[in-house]
Order: C-alpha cells, then structure tokens, then sequence
C-alpha cells in the first residue's frame, strides 16, 4: 500500500538534509513497484520555504488538517516565532488524534515536544537544544542519540541523519537489504543506527586529544548542575590535580576551571536564549550558588550581563523559545 506523508517544512531548512531525505524515499519508489511513498511538501502558508542559502522548496498546499495521512514530519533547524508554533500545534495535534504517525527533525522534535505528544518514547534531540529540552520536559527519556524510531513516528536531530532516519523507517517496513540497497545507491555509506551517539561538547569527538582528557570533559559535561571537585575528576581517571591541569593547558590552552564554567555558561546561554526561565532558575541548573555569583562568572566570561545577553538575543531573533504559553 501506498504510504501517504506530508512533510511540513519551514523557512531556514537545510536543504543537503531535506534534498538526503527526499532523494531516499524517491530511490524507495524507483526500486519498488506500485509507488509505496507518495510525498507531499507542506509549508505554513503555502509559500515557497527558503533554504538557510539561497534556494527554496516549493510546497504542493499550505498545511491543512483535510488531507488523509499515514505519516506527517515536521522539519525545521530552529524554532518558529511565536505565532507560528500556535498555528502548527493544533495540525500535530489534530493528526496524533486520529492515529496518524508523526516524526520532528531538528528544532521540529521540540514542535512536537510543546504538542505534548510522544510523552513516552525516547527523545533525539538537536545536541545545540538538549540543555533547555532537559530542563523543561526532565521527565522525557532523552537518547544521546542521531535520531529514535517507533511505530507513532521518530525524533532526528538533522543534518546527515535524516536520510539515515528514513532508511530506518523503510527498513521496519520493507527491511534491511532494501535499506542497505538505497543507501549504496545514493552513497550514504553503512545505515546508521539509533545508538550512534551525536556529540554533545566541542572536544569530545577530537580524536587527536588524549583519552583520559576526553574523559574528564565527559565528566564535566555530565556534572554541569551539581559541578564536581578538580580532584575527584582527576582522581576518577588516575591522575593528580596537578597532572589534570597540565593536560587542560597544554591541549585546550585554558585551565580545567575555567573551561568548566564555560561548559557550564555555554549551558546557561542556551537557556537565557531559548527558555523563560528566571536567572535564579538558570543559576541554579548550572550550578551557580547565587545569580549574583552567576552574574559575574557570566560577564566574565562573555563580557556582559546575563539580562543584556537575554535581551540583545530577543531583539536579534523572533525565534520562540522552547516552551511557551500553551504547556
């Protein structure tokens, strides 16, 4: 049977990761008979949505809630305005409601996050919104990794993982030779999985640092609300603080201290730039004591006050944040 889907798109996509994911359902088509996907390209208004370049997708209708679906993905790199979450809430809504399967890319699993749905599967959420997504939904079973598939639909974080997203959805359905034949086909190399692991700080993937220094930013990273003594990090892979320091100086030309509290800033950024949350609420979930120490370790390091951060943000983007009104 022909699977129908709509894929709701929005201005600021990455086209290389949309054109990936389109070019894996059409190569499906070409090698299959009786066309088992048929596409549709939806936009908010029924405008063409610009690329993050250049180009532009044109879309087949504006996003309805009158059309017959088997699936619908809702793919966007970073939050809509505001008014725009309130007017495709109610599609994924109204679809979730009549057992349609629904799968957000990017900043498109957040949608579905404020849509309130898929409460009790696991969450591939974009490594740039995991911060905030953790804060405000603590109860979600958040995976760590590129993208998580289930019969009511899938999480992906984007970019080179969608097509692998959709090769593991037409793997469930058709299996793994035809995956493993498409993604030959459209040089995509090995099928990825769901526990290929995205990550999650600047350094952790740098193969050319020394392994023991990959793991104490692990430690950190995992240990950014409640921060850990310098000691019992070095301790925990072997070393003395003073051996810590000198991996830290010579490699990252920074000290362990201070590359923790820009771990732990770079956090408190995201959630000034992507939550309401208070600053009292943002100290604390970075491990600040006081938003007075907060404050200060914050100019220090980016050279302004957190309020100014917040607001010159808020004047730069329309962006909406992560949760709003409606939850």
């Amino acid at each position: 049977m022909t699977q129908r889907i709509a894929l709701l798109v929005l201005p600021g996509f990455a086209m290389g990761s949309l054109a990936g994911a389109l070019e894996v359902f059409d190569e499906a088509n070409r090698m299959l008979e009786d066309e088992p996907y048929r596409i549709r390209v939806w936009t908010p208004d029924g405008r063409p949505a610009r690329s993050q370049g250049w180009l532009s997708v044109a879309a087949d209708t504006v996003m309805n809630t009158r059309a017959e679906l088997d699936l619908l993905i809702v793919y966007c790199e970073e939050m809509p305005d505001e008014q725009t979450v309130r007017d495709i809430l109610p599609i994924i809504r109204f679809y979730t409601r009549h057992g349609v399967a629904v799968g957000g890319v990017a900043a498109g699993a957040l949608l579905l996050a404020r849509a309130g749905i898929h409460q009790e599967q696991r969450w591939a959420v974009k490594w740039t919104y995991r911060d905030a997504f953790t804060e405000l939904y603590p109860y979600s079973r958040l995976s760590l990794g590129l993208f998580e598939v289930h019969d009511d639909g899938f999480t992906c974080v984007g970019g080179h993982a969608f097509p692998h997203a959709i090769l593991n959805l037409i793997e469930r359905r058709f299996g793994s030779d035809l995956a493993t034949r498409i993604a030959f086909r459209q040089q995509l190399g090995p099928v990825r999985r769901s526990d290929d692991i995205q990550p999650h700080t600047m350094h952790l993937d740098a193969q050319h640092l020394p392994s023991k220094l990959r793991r104490m930013i692990a430690l950190m990273a995992d240990n950014l609300e409640e921060p850990l003594l310098r000691s019992d990090i070095a301790g925990e892979v072997g070393l003395s603080s003073r051996q810590m320091e000198r991996l830290f100086v010579r490699y990252l030309k920074v000290t362990p201290k201070r590359y923790y509290n820009t771990l732990r800033l770079e956090r408190a950024r995201n959630l000034l730039r992507q939550t309401d949350m208070s600053l009292a609420e943002i100290a604390v979930a970075c491990g600040f004591e006081t938003p007075t120490g907060f404050s200060k370790t914050y100019r220090k390091i980016f050279g302004c006050q957190p309020r100014q951060d917040r607001k010159a943000a808020k004047l730069d983007d329309s962006t909406a944040p992560l949760a709003g009104g409606d939850r």
